[in-house]
């Protein structure tokens, strides 16, 4: 019993790159491998092609636009809050008494920054000014029909 198996019984997976080889290496035929660009060129800011890049915001690229040309005669200043606002300011230190120097738990501000603090909290107050908070009574409001358990209560007292 002679059992010549050509093909083993598992997947054939050699076959696909036998023949993919035997293809390629045809003597009439000529391969031209395309050659690959370099991480360099896509990398490289000073290209043209930067806006196609997944790192570009296009929302970024117009404020530096905008930004760029308001700052064509004058360099913008940005006005930096204090990194802490829920710190209270050191009195001592203002009036330059203040003996803990970095050991105090409150801020030490210098007078520049007491100047710009003094005027972002200029423009933080303006808008609370508009609002004018009143204190009312649970119950009250602006409608004509007034809730059904204050009427309750008023209909009591007559």
């Amino acid at each position: 019993m002679d059992l010549n198996i050509s093909k083993p019984l598992v997947a054939d997976y050699d076959s696909s790159d036998e023949e993919d080889e035997k293809a390629c290496l045809v003597p009439g035929k000529e391969n031209h491998a395309v050659p690959l660009i370099s991480a360099s060129e896509i990398l490289d800011k000073n290209s043209s092609d930067v806006s196609s890049s997944v790192f570009t915001n296009p929302y970024q690229v117009a404020e530096n636009y905008e930004q760029s040309i308001l700052e064509k005669h004058v360099k913008m200043t940005e006005i930096k809050e204090p990194e802490l606002k829920n710190k209270k300011i050191c009195f001592k230190f203002s009036k330059g008494k203040c003996k803990l120097g970095d050991n105090c738990s409150f801020r030490h501000l210098n007078p520049t920054q007491i100047n710009d603090l003094m005027r972002i909290n200029d423009d933080e107050e303006i808008p609370e000014k508009n609002k004018e908070k009143s204190k009312r009574r649970c119950g009250l409001k602006d409608d004509l029909v007034p809730p059904k358990k204050y009427m309750k209560t008023y209909n009591n007292y007559k």
